[in-house]
């Protein structure tokens, strides 16, 4: 009874195999016969690519960069020599005028070093007085240039201890707006010790970086726009004020300064991050290809550009060389492409050099061009 089932399911699976082997033949029978074919004729079926033009454009240079708002005058006060704090004279944020006393330092000994040499200072000039009427009677001259020396000597220790009791006596070096306090009455502070921010923001600038390939076409006066982190909409800051003459020798970019105009300065201050455009001045027309036709190799940016060779399109690999981008656009420098020639877009990783290609357009040609199925471009 097994037997007896057991053996139409065998004729079934060897039915089965056989269909699977014949259905092989014939697939492999026919790429073969295919190929053949191809071999016969020497070329393949074209590759279908999207092509777009070449233009001749003036081309705007656009750079975007991100920049440090700063003030105009910025400064972290500090005491030029050590000492105990004995005043405070500010509070966190005020408003003050140029030289306006922050801060005290102890300066009760500098003080009596300094009546101590006024003394001297009084008596040296009444010996000086003296020798004048003595001079050329009983005083000789030696003894009278001695005098002088005497005096000159106590009046420039006097000096130096009203200098020394100035620099205990921290001032504002100009108008501004005071930050947070870091220091307290009483404590001993070494030279250098911060003690508050001073920043005058009546006038903001803000410095960037720009590529030194941009250095022909930066000059002051060219206007940005700027806008802070989260801002959604540009504020026309200003314009260009001072650029570096100097190239940063690691990153090969420009320092540029922009000052901002007033209106701006409700939106941004000194220390904020910013994105900053600029607009460098147009130039002459240059030769331009879109931007994703570019491929890149370990021997530069290539393209594939259409010739027609032997009444057929190909595609040939070009080597170019590429200058400034926008709007998707890029710049090809030399005499590799002219005007109104087509280059592939879409479909390069299925190219070769000098494979037949079956283009499709995707953007109008340049005027007085012809369509790609009249393609009138280089000839090989």
């Amino acid at each position: 009874m097994n037997h007896a089932f057991s053996r139409p399911l065998t004729l079934a699976a060897l039915a089965l195999l056989c269909g699977i082997g014949g259905l092989y033949f014939y697939d492999s029978h026919r790429k073969q016969a295919a190929g053949q074919a191809a071999l016969a004729s020497g070329e393949a079926d074209p590759v279908p690519v999207e092509v777009a033009s070449v233009r001749s454009e003036v081309l705007p240079t656009t750079v975007k960069a991100i920049g440090t708002v700063v003030a105009d005058h910025q400064v972290l006060v500090a005491a030029e020599v050590a000492g105990r704090i004995t005043k405070v004279h500010f509070t966190s944020g005020q408003i003050i005028s140029a030289g306006t006393p922050l801060v005290q330092l102890n300066d009760g000994p500098l003080r009596s070093e300094l009546e101590r040499r006024q003394v001297a200072l009084r008596l040296a000039q009444t010996h000086l007085e003296r020798a004048k009427r003595l001079r050329g009677q009983t005083l000789s001259n030696a003894e009278y240039e001695q005098h002088v020396a005497a005096y000159d000597e106590a009046r420039a220790l006097v000096a130096q201890s009203q200098e020394d009791i100035s620099q205990r006596l921290v001032r504002a070096p100009f108008a501004g707006e005071l930050g947070l306090r870091r220091i307290n009455l009483g404590q001993y502070v070494e030279a250098g010790t911060p003690i508050a921010t001073l920043t005058d923001n009546r006038v903001l600038h803000i410095d960037f970086t720009v590529p030194e390939r941009n250095r022909a076409a930066l000059k002051t006066g060219l206007q940005v726009r700027v806008k802070g982190d989260g801002d959604s909409a540009w504020i026309i800051a200003g314009q260009i004020t001072a650029i570096d003459p100097q190239v940063d020798k690691e990153n090969h970019a420009i320092r540029v300064r922009a000052t901002l105009r007033k209106d701006a300065q409700d939106a941004l201050w000194p220390g904020k991050f910013a994105h900053v455009v600029l607009e460098l001045t147009p130039g002459l027309a240059v030769t331009t290809i879109p931007t994703v036709a570019l491929e890149s190799s370990l021997s530069g940016q290539r393209i594939y550009a259409l010739r027609e060779s032997q009444g057929a399109l190909r595609a040939q690999l070009v080597s170019v060389r590429t200058g400034a981008q926008s709007d998707g656009r890029t710049e090809v420098l030399g005499n590799t492409l002219n005007e109104g020639d087509l280059v592939v877009i879409a479909g390069q990783i299925n190219l070769q050099d000098g494979v037949l290609v079956a283009p499709r357009q995707t953007e109008a040609l340049a005027p007085g061009s012809e369509t790609v199925g009249s393609y009138t471009g280089k000839k090989e």
